[in-house]
């Protein structure tokens, strides 16, 4: 009887351990960048916001360094949309963008890349804004 009860409780402690360990985790259902006229949109879906309250949005030109580029609150709707209208200068151009969730006290990491020669007009245009900065 005692080792029936000591396997029961060893079952619910792993069953509890379990569920706290799925109920940490950040279940990402979409991260996509993609070029849209002079501008890169970078969208994610995301199917449990509890404990979230914020996305933090980071961009890496090439072999460069990420840079923070947005913070984004948690609204509950899970379906998230930036656009980055702040990148076309160069002629050919890798842009990895990192996602990074902060749920329960742990850092959730996504990454998405896209490859990208951006045309004459959005070169021209990312010329003129950094003028103006």
């Amino acid at each position: 009887m005692r080792l029936y009860l000591l396997h029961l409780f060893a079952f619910t402690l792993l069953l509890s351990i379990t569920s706290v360990t799925q109920a940490q985790s950040v279940t990402l259902d979409q991260f996509i960048v993609k070029s849209e006229a002079a501008s890169v949109v970078v969208t994610w879906q995301i199917t449990d916001e509890s404990n979230i309250s914020e996305y933090k949005l980071f961009r890496k030109i090439n072999e460069g360094a990420f840079k923070m580029v947005a913070t984004i609150s948690a609204d509950g709707s899970g379906n998230y949309s930036f656009m980055d209208d702040d990148i076309f200068k160069n002629d050919s151009q890798t842009l990895t963008y990192e996602l990074q969730v902060m749920k329960n006290s742990r850092l959730h990491k996504f990454y998405t890349t896209l490859s990208h020669n951006p045309t004459a007009i959005q070169r021209t245009w990312g010329s003129i804004k950094s003028m103006f900065k």
